[in-house]
């Protein structure tokens, strides 16, 4: 079939020969050229690379094959674009009826078996069509499928010759590859896949940059499905609890996924960067200017000699292109060790050992890239590889301050109702006052505010009035972890006097760099008691919660299974609430109890058994169901599932913890925080820090101080990412490991050193206490953990009588500051900037 006579050929086009035979060989190639040349005239054919000046040009008209009966068309729209780019069409095989894959997917289901196990694509791709070969029988004569459907017993399949053609191909692409998505991967062209949310997919092609394609999502359930099943297919489903997922495709593309309207105001979206199969060369790298040939013979000299470096830069900007191209200066003898989270390195090297990290939520199973380079570094390598590591930190800190600005987090106790609230100062003081007042303190009753005595333990005080006014300018203070406080000059924070060893207020103004700021980490909480949740008042307050209440101690909802109508907040109640908010969400149905459902990856089977072992214990059924990639899990009861909403919120940006949690021991505390793993993005063995991440900043400020509540060490980092906006990464220091430098666990070393030389006791210390005094003179160390001051008072309580009076003091403050639960950081840097709004107290 060949071009039809109507069509009037104005010029010659490129290889217009070549795309006679190939119209003449592949009919539906034809069928598209014939449809689009009255209005685009015949396109220029391309059999090998497309020539770079083609860019330039003003008008395109293209088409070139990708194999496997795919071709690429790219042409200037006449009338222009949706989006102002030119279009790239794909143009494939003619799908086969769908009655013809309804037939052969019913055989192939009852045909495979356990035995058939395919890890790899190729392997799939020829488990795939050994299946069809068995199932089909090919015939010249066309068929009619749709009788077939009505047929029973039938062994094979009579397939149309051709229909069998095109369905070998739908078969793959659909089942093995990535859909609608495969030829755009085939396409060695293209850099980068892209879908904002509905609307067109784009692409960015290495000649022609951005271009629009032919594929559009019409409906946000349409883009949505779409997600869901794309991350199905590599393994991490995305959910509503878990909306942000990144994959190595297994051609070596990074993909990242958005899903739903809770992070992404557009709804869901999906990057693809793919990777070249051949590294860029050097050369590309001078020709592209990114380097010119001086710096480029200088690595060539830095990495044949043994140096080390870093590659730094912003997103997109080739970091990896640039490794991959000057890792063909390594001697081709030498033995690489690459680690990375995501594979995106290629070594040409023989002796290459590829690595990665593994994140699975469990300490006991997790394999971070500290555990690799431990390992590497026992394998002798030439030269270990570490791949991309982003991030931007910051802290939440507790501080005892005046006049500071409205975003200040603060935790307020309402002492009537118990409630505990993590929120702003801003939002808690401005409820007291009218529009447009201030400067006039409002005095109330009822709320108490966490803060700290003068022997430095954490408690509730009582608030006695609150205040706002406003000013024109405030200090913004810069402190370890990139932290930022901000409050004006003229009140005080409180720092630590390394001196005296005393906490004392000191003007904001008059901070500088190297200033201790007091915060907090919880190191005793033996007065609490389990907290106690009434389920009964808040079935009464859920709307829709038909309610009954049996012998006072069993509540209901219609039918429903029954549940205590007080339950006490114990350990396994906390693990079941950080699972759920790990990775859980509720559903409801109108006229259906709600039910709650856990979203679990293959690897977390130990979160999957305590959690049956929890729900069970309180009466509740549970279904696990695996989804192929992940298991479902679903718990019916009634009550629990109103409870949990209630307590804990329902969708992502809803969640918070429940404010009992904060009135906890430290036990259940850290058992919430265990169950919390599910959704851990990985975690450090070494320092037994185990990673949190959320979109949901108000969760993530919750999380750092509840687990300083607990005693554990916490950091909150801000990541900025520009494919899918901002999230947080909550550090927690849930396991105790050894050889660790914990922050929280700093004492200054000055006034230490200074009692022992103000005494003469340098001489009689114990040996292994030595190098204390040694390394403070020589400037190497400014602080020591608290196991090693406690070994220090006692050996100075053993000399108390050469101590002298002022000595003594410092002892006895020292002692204090070992008992309580403060810990510091450390002042950067401050600054003065100008402002507008209100400040409070």
């Amino acid at each position: 079939m060949g071009l039809k006579q109507r069509t009037r050929i104005i010029r010659n086009p490129l290889n217009f020969p070549l795309l006679l035979k190939e119209m003449n060989r592949v009919p539906y190639l034809a069928n598209y050229i014939n449809s689009i040349a009255p209005i685009l005239g015949i396109p220029d054919f391309y059999v090998s690379d497309l020539p770079s000046e083609l860019k330039k040009k003003p008008n395109i008209n293209i088409v070139y094959p990708l194999g496997e009966g795919i071709y690429v068309h790219i042409y200037t729209p006449p009338g222009g674009s949706e989006s102002g780019y030119r279009k790239y069409i794909t143009i494939e095989p003619p799908r086969p009826p769908k009655e013809l894959f309804e037939l052969v997917e019913s055989k192939m289901a009852e045909l495979i078996s356990e035995k058939d196990v395919a890890i790899t694509p190729e392997e799939k791709r020829k488990l795939l069509l050994k299946l069809l070969d068995k199932i089909t029988n090919i015939t010249d004569k066309r068929v009619n499928y749709q009788a077939l459907l009505e047929k029973r017993g039938l062994k094979k399949i009579p397939v149309f010759r051709v229909d069998y053609e095109y369905l070998k191909y739908y078969l793959v692409r659909d089942k093995v590859g990535l859909g609608i998505l495969e030829p755009f991967i085939k396409d060695p062209y293209i850099e980068d896949i892209s879908c904002d949310g509905v609307g067109y997919i784009y692409i960015v092609h290495k000649v022609f940059g951005p271009l629009e394609t032919g594929i559009k999502f019409k409906t946000e359930e349409e883009l949505d499905r779409f997600v869901i099943e794309l991350s199905e297919r590599i393994g991490k489903p995305v959910s509503h609890a878990r909306p942000i997922v990144d994959a190595t495709l297994p051609d070596g593309s990074r993909i990242n996924i958005v899903f739903g309207k809770d992070v992404s105001l557009k709804g869901s979206n999906f990057t693809i960067r793919k990777f070249s199969k051949k590294p860029i060369s050097v050369i590309q790298l001078i020709k592209w200017g990114t380097l010119d040939e001086r710096i480029a013979a200088y690595l060539w000299i830095l990495l044949l000699e043994g140096m080390s470096g870093f590659i730094s830069g912003e997103t997109a900007s080739g970091k990896t292109t640039s490794l991959n191209a000057i890792i063909a200066f390594i001697k081709p003898s030498a033995k690489i060790i690459t680690i990375e989270d995501t594979a995106e390195v290629q070594v040409p090297h023989e002796n290459w050992v590829r690595e990665l990290t593994r994140e699975t939520g469990s300490v006991e199973s997790s394999v971070t890239m500290f555990d690799l380079l431990k390992a590497a570094l026992r394998q002798r390598p030439n030269y270990i590889i570490v791949g991309e590591i982003r991030g931007a930190e910051g802290n939440v800190a507790f501080q005892a301050m005046q006049s500071v600005t409205w975003d200040t987090p603060i935790l307020i106790k309402n002492a009537k109702t118990d409630e505990v609230k993590l929120i702003p100062i801003g939002e808690f003081v401005d409820k007291f006052y009218n529009e447009g007042e201030e400067g006039v303190p409002k005095y109330i009753d009822g709320y108490l505010v966490l803060s700290m005595d003068k022997y430095g333990k954490v408690r509730w005080s009582k608030i006695n009035y609150v205040l706002r006014h406003k000013v024109s300018e405030i200090y913004e203070i810069l402190y370890e972890g990139k932290g930022v406080l901000r409050a004006t000059g003229s009140h005080s924070v409180f720092v630590l006097d390394e001196d005296e060893l005393e906490i004392k207020p000191k003007y904001v103004s008059e901070l500088k760099s190297g200033d201790l700021l007091i915060t907090f980490v919880k190191r005793s909480d033996k007065e609490k008691n389990l907290r106690r949740i009434n389920v009964y008042n808040i079935l009464l307050e859920s709307r829709g919660a038909n309610v009954e209440l049996v012998r006072h101690e069993y509540v209901r909802v219609g039918r429903s299974k029954y549940l205590n109508s007080e339950l006490p907040l114990d350990e396994d109640l906390a693990y079941l609430l950080g699972t759920y908010l790990a990775d859980g969400c509720i559903e409801e149905k109108a006229g259906k109890n709600p039910v709650i459902s856990l979203f679990l990856g293959l690897d977390e089977k130990e979160f999957i058994s305590k959690v049956v072992k929890v729900v069970k214990d309180l009466n509740s059924s549970i279904v696990v169901k695996n989804k192929g990639s992940y298991f479902r899990v679903r718990m019916h009861n009634a009550p629990l599932a109103y409870s949990i909403k209630y307590i804990a919120g329902r969708k992502l940006q809803e969640k918070r913890i429940p404010y009992d949690l904060f009135e906890s021991p430290g036990f259940i505390i850290k058992e919430f925080f265990r169950g919390l793993m599910a959704n851990a993005r990985r975690t450090n063995v070494r320092g037994g820090i185990v990673v949190y991440t959320t979109k949901n900043r108000e969760l993530a400020k919750q999380l750092v101080w509840l687990a300083r509540l607990a005693g554990l060490e916490s950091k909150i980092f801000e990541i900025n990412n520009k494919r899918y906006g901002k999230y947080y990464d909550i550090h927690v220091r849930l396991f105790k490991t050894r050889g660790v430098r914990s922050w929280s666990e700093r004492i200054p070393l000055k006034p230490i050193v200074k009692i022992i030389k103000a005494n003469n006791l340098e001489s009689k210390l114990p040996l292994e206490l030595t190098y204390i005094v040694r390394r403070y003179n020589e400037g190497k160390q400014r602080f020591i953990l608290r196991r090693t001051a406690k070994r220090i008072v006692e050996f100075l309580e053993d000399h108390i009588e050469e101590l002298d009076e002022e000595s003594r003091e410092v002892l006895s403050r020292l002692k204090i500051l070992l008992e309580s639960d403060v810990a510091f950081l450390e002042v950067l840097n401050v600054r003065k900037t100008s402002y507008e709004g209100y400040v409070y107290d």
